[in-house]
């Protein structure tokens, strides 16, 4: 297992040599592929090559910011978020800063609609910049951004 670890974190974070069994009837067959880790700061930096695994970070049991607001608003860290607690409507979330070619997946699973938030200085769909997007609860979408400043849903939530 130390063996696996010092391969899995050497070269900053990349692992050049992640070996393991395919799902085949030849039970000397393996497979090789290369993982890059970064940091959400960087999403968007790195990317991905054919054969290679892309892992995605995801946190559950966020608990929104009560009463709502941009400035306030719990920062989504992971690529996959899981809002479990809504104590008021429009609690709030916040994306981290729109970085051309990342996705944010978030799922309102709260009793009450959730309010989103882009970055300070960005926006989501046609809403004007720094606005939220209303979340039903039960519901998720994906953010995706095609362009920096600007997230767009998948599916689309109107707006």
């Amino acid at each position: 297992m130390l063996k696996f670890l010092r391969q899995l974190f050497s070269n900053r974070g990349t692992c050049s040599k992640f070996l393991g069994r395919a799902r085949t009837t030849d039970a000397n067959a393996v497979y090789t592929s290369r993982a890059t880790a970064i940091l959400p700061s960087q999403a968007g930096v790195v990317k991905q090559n054919e054969n290679e695994v892309l892992f995605q970070s995801s946190v559950d049991g966020i608990v929104a910011h009560a009463g709502g607001g941009q400035g306030s608003a719990v920062v989504l860290t992971a690529n996959v978020n899981n809002v479990t607690t809504v104590g008021t409507g429009g609690d709030s979330v916040k994306l981290p800063p729109s970085v051309s070619g990342i996705d944010i997946i978030v799922h309102n699973s709260g009793a009450l609609s959730l309010n989103v938030f882009p970055a300070t200085g960005d926006k989501i769909n046609a809403l004007a910049i720094n606005t939220a997007l209303a979340l039903p609860a039960g519901t998720s979408t994906t953010f995706t951004c095609l362009t920096a400043g600007t997230w767009i849903t998948i599916p689309r939530v109107p707006s």
